[in-house]
């Protein structure tokens, strides 16, 4: 668990006015710029692994992902899971330490980071206040790192929503088989523009390369490639038309130039998305925006059967599902899973 000194938080708070954010964490927070990881739950070493890019919106809806993870047939089997927006010890997910509870239902490792600490912790019904990202793994993880992202938007200025912390990145090795794999999962920042998503990419794939060198690696996550700035007045306009929506949704590369730094780096995302998904429908008072925000890049892996599960609740779609339907049309979450295969590169090829 990540334990901070709840008395710093003051403090921490006031000096933001005059202190550089990183700076103020490393003074009064450093606990939370650290990973949490726990290895206790499985030793798997298979050369070949399921994985899915998850955005839980926050895991206040456990009660509905859990049967999902574990009864549906495209994700009960499930070798690796980057979550994205999980919390410990937020009043709008029960104070529940959302991590813990998904690695023991779901028998898997985890390596957790935080992303933000809300400045409302121990107030308004909060406890510890954490949410971030996780990496869940049948494997153990090891070299585990968390990379902090450039900001590009300051979520300690957002009225209403004001929160200690910048974007990250969750990154670990894990040994499947006899093949050492980079595994990432980070969470890109949807109230910028396709140029700072753009930065926040390439800062994180020169540190990738810096800790990690060019082993084979899977990075996934959501990468908020709406294709417009999200922080722009009305900065959704232009894909209020559906036929927009759509277009733009099949042409990302054009639009957020992160596509290509992936690329320049050695990463493919051809092998291992479905290029014209839909992964988020962002509410609209017009009708559902529909994004694809979610992906998989990987680097000298093998990786096929890329398909996305809705995050609306079908006790049909769940084996031996019939006790869970009562939830049917409950939303899951806001964003849709991405499922994808991986193995060793065939190097004959």
């Amino acid at each position: 668990m990540i334990h901070y000194k709840r008395e710093n938080l003051p403090a921490a708070i006031r000096d933001m006015a005059h202190m550089p954010h990183m700076e103020v964490l490393n003074k009064y927070l450093p606990e939370i710029l650290l990973p949490d990881t726990d290895n206790s739950f499985s030793s798997c070493g298979k050369p070949d692994f399921r994985a899915a890019v998850y955005n839980m919106e926050t895991g206040n809806r456990l009660h509905l992902i859990l049967p999902y993870l574990t009864c549906h047939p495209k994700l009960k089997d499930l070798d690796i899971i980057l979550a994205n927006e999980v919390d410990r010890g937020m009043a709008r997910s029960g104070n529940s330490d959302s991590v813990r509870e998904i690695a023991e239902k779901l028998g898997m490792n985890y390596a957790f980071g935080t992303e933000f600490l809300t400045a409302d912790a121990f107030r308004k019904g909060n406890e510890d206040g954490l949410g971030g990202n996780a990496i869940f793994s049948r494997y153990p993880l090891s070299h585990v790192k968390i990379i902090h992202l450039p900001i590009e938007y300051d979520w300690f200025y957002r009225e209403g929503d004001c929160r200690l912390g910048v974007r990250i990145a969750v990154a670990a090795e894990i040994k499947a088989g006899t093949q050492n794999i980079l595994i990432c999962c980070v969470h890109l920042d949807n109230r910028i523009s396709p140029a700072g998503r753009a930065c926040q990419t390439e800062y994180l794939l020169r540190e990738l390369k810096k800790e990690y060198g060019e082993m084979p690696a899977l990075i996934g996550g959501d990468m908020n490639t709406n294709t417009v700035d999200g922080d722009a007045l009305d900065g959704y306009r232009f894909i209020k038309d559906r036929e927009e929506q759509l277009k733009r949704i099949a042409e990302i590369p054009r639009w957020e130039p992160l596509m290509d730094l992936v690329k320049a780096y050695g990463f493919r995302y051809d092998n291992c998305n479905l290029q014209s998904k839909v992964t988020r429908r962002k509410p609209d008072p017009s009708g559902d925006m529909l994004l694809n925000l979610d992906w998989f890049f990987s680097r000298s892996l093998k990786c096929d059967g890329p398909c996305v599960v809705k995050s609306v609740f079908d006790h049909t779609e769940l084996e031996n599902g019939e006790e869970f339907r009562q939830y049917d049309g409950a939303l899951l979450s806001d964003h849709d899973a991405v499922v994808i295969h991986c193995g060793p590169e065939d190097i004959t090829s």
